[in-house]
């Protein structure tokens, strides 16, 4: 995704409607983990964590590969807020809802 999108998708991501409905039906392994990296800003996984994949598909946070000081990738999961700058907060506060949400789907992000 183009950078230049970043904050019409934290607009999206961080708009406490969206995020109501998206955690409707979430399983309760996968709202413990989203209450955990919500919490902590930043997990690194250990083993395996099935009710990961649900939270991804439902863009409620980000989930990234990083080489850990062993030589191995260990998924990390973020939250948005942990993730956005101050700057790109604040760019995305101002933004409408509606329009932000049109902008993603027109460059054919699908949320």
């Amino acid at each position: 995704m183009h950078r230049a999108l970043w904050p019409q998708l934290l607009r999206v991501v961080t708009d406490p409607d969206w995020r109501r409905e998206r955690q409707r039906g979430l399983t309760q392994p996968a709202k413990q983990l989203l209450a955990q990296v919500e919490k902590d800003g930043k997990l690194a996984l250990q083993g395996r964590a099935p009710a990961r994949g649900d939270l991804e598909k439902r863009a409620l946070l980000l989930s990234s590969s990083e080489h850990t000081p062993a030589g191995r990738h260990a998924v990390v999961l973020r939250s948005w807020e942990d993730w956005a700058t101050d700057e790109l907060k604040e760019e995305a506060k101002g933004l409408d809802f509606e329009k932000s949400l049109a902008e993603l789907r027109a460059a054919h992000l699908t949320l």
